[in-house]
């Protein structure tokens, strides 16, 4: 149902399923998904909580509950929940991004940029990583990178016009005008 944009009868279904079965991590997870896609994030995260219980290595509650602590902008937890489901599953790009996103939220620059590389090596089409990877480059004045990972987010997704007007100013910054001018004109 969830797939279907039917978050509410999704939630009643795996509500169903908890009911049936109380120690069902997945029931669980999906319920706390569709919470998720209702940006209702506490029950997201009860939800994240107690498949963990049932299943302490479900790499996927770790990391949709590193989502959701992400998304209440509780950045230590998240990056903790995000480690530890990259550390269950380390070919997850999700984890390494949302990771990233919270490292880059508290100004750990360094980091960010390992996680969103990362990212696109395991998904070189995830838009997001090219573009907040360009933006790190972009405020540390490393304009050459930032155009060519915002270049890339373009390529992924032509409609994104805040790394057409990013990448602009970058352009503008090393002087590159007409280039400029062409991405903000």
């Amino acid at each position: 149902y969830r797939k279907m944009g039917e978050i509410d009868r999704a939630i009643a279904d795996a509500t169903k399923a908890i009911e049936i079965n109380p120690d069902y991590a997945e029931a669980y997870c999906n319920r706390g998904v569709a919470y998720q896609d209702k940006e209702q994030h506490e029950l997201a995260i009860d939800d994240f909580s107690q498949a963990i219980d049932i299943d302490s290595k479900n790499a996927e509650a770790y990391c949709n509950r590193g989502i959701a602590y992400r998304k209440r902008e509780e950045y230590g937890p998240a990056i903790i929940d995000l480690t530890t489901a990259i550390e269950l599953n380390p070919d997850c790009a999700e984890a390494y991004y949302n990771r990233g996103f919270a490292y880059y939220s508290q100004g750990e620059y360094d980091l960010a940029i390992e996680d969103f590389s990362r990212t696109t090596e395991l998904n070189p089409e995830m838009t997001e990583a090219y573009y907040d990877r360009g933006i790190i480059y972009y405020l540390g004045h490393k304009y050459e990178p930032a155009i060519a990972d915002l270049s890339k987010a373009i390529e992924l997704n032509p409609n994104m016009a805040v790394a057409y007007y990013t990448r602009g100013i970058a352009h503008f910054n090393k002087q590159d005008y007409e280039l400029a001018l062409a991405d903000l004109g």
